[in-house]
């Protein structure tokens, strides 16, 4: 057997799960499902079977499942690209932010990089740092000067969550 072999059995192992997982909680919620466009159903199943981190494939499953919920008339295709471009620390540091509101960096548990892929995806945003005001005196010949000093702490760095994140976390939850 190939690599290419492995990776196509493991491929199609994980959308087996995956589709179990939405049967599962199809049928314990008695859920009406609607016939969803190849446009949004091709990039769900080609991404999620990719993924390996349990926490993830619950949050493929439960995105599936809410765009064939015939009661949620989910639209947007975007939330599959969403979800396939986050990693589970990100997902995480996400659900925090939407619990929050907003969240001070330093209580996320995410590095720069990764808080950044989440402002690119448009689901969080940075909030403007706090601005301190000192008034800093200085003498040029016998003048004396007083001039306003704006600095900036790091610590000071806040996200908060975009209406496009609201709406993907929701989606990326049960029901």
């Amino acid at each position: 057997m190939t690599l290419g072999d492995n990776v196509r059995v493991f491929r199609f192992n994980n959308q087996i799960k995956l589709l179990q997982k939405v049967e599962n909680i199809v049928n314990l919620n008695n859920i009406t499902i609607r016939r969803l466009p190849i446009k949004v159903l091709l990039p769900l199943l080609e991404n999620a079977s990719l993924e390996e981190d349990n926490d993830l494939q619950e949050r493929w499953a439960n995105l599936l499942v809410n765009y064939i919920d015939s009661a949620q008339n989910l639209h947007s295709t975007v939330f599959p690209y969403i979800l396939s471009q986050l990693s589970s620390k990100e997902a995480i540091a996400l659900d925090y932010i939407c619990d929050q509101g907003f969240v001070n960096y330093s209580k996320l548990n995410i590095s720069g990089s990764e808080a950044s892929n989440l402002v690119r995806l448009g689901i969080i945003r940075q909030l403007p740092p706090s601005a301190r005001v000192n008034k800093i005196t200085s003498t040029y010949l016998d003048d004396v000067y007083e001039e306003d000093v704006v600095e900036y702490k790091e610590d000071d760095i806040n996200f908060e969550i975009t209406e496009l994140g609201i709406e993907f976390v929701d989606c990326c939850k049960s029901k």
